[in-house]
């Protein structure tokens, strides 16, 4: 298994993150948070401020909880609830805030202490100025770890 670790850990994180990423600001409602999460398929979305730093990262998740948050079983008129908590809440009022990040030319095992020490699936990747450049997540290692295996048993 050092091998394996040693070969992967050649990669930096700007090798394998997303570069692509889809964001939001602090001051997104959470009506229109949800609709970027559905256009895009994606289940972690940096928060930016006004510059391109980083400040937060929101998740799917924490759009489930404030959505079942706002649910009762028990009550009548769920949708119209939720509907106003989504209308009322902002990204800031959900993000995680100052989020762990990761440089953009750290080692793919640095992203996986950080991950395995954490439970996160994401790191949002950073330049030294703080500006977003990409994202990684586990998928990024397993596709990476995939390919690179693949390639090696080809060869």
């Amino acid at each position: 298994m050092k091998n394996a670790a040693h070969k992967l850990n050649q990669y930096k994180v700007k090798e394998v993150m997303s570069k692509n990423v889809v964001s939001v600001g602090k001051d997104t409602i959470l009506v229109d948070l949800e609709a970027v999460f559905d256009k895009h398929k994606v289940h972690h979305l940096p928060v930016l401020d006004e510059q391109g730093k980083v400040i937060g990262i929101v998740s799917q998740s924490d759009m489930l909880l404030i959505k079942e948050w706002g649910t009762d079983s028990k009550a009548k008129g769920i949708d119209a609830r939720n509907s106003i908590l989504l209308r009322s809440n902002l990204v800031s009022d959900i993000m995680t805030s100052e989020p762990l990040t990761i440089g953009e030319e750290e080692r793919i095992g640095k992203a996986v202490e950080i991950f395995l020490e954490n439970n996160f699936k994401c790191l949002p990747v950073v330049n030294d100025n703080n500006m977003l450049c990409g994202i990684i997540t586990t998928y990024d290692l397993l596709v990476l770890a995939y390919t690179d295996f693949n390639t090696t048993l080809i060869d």
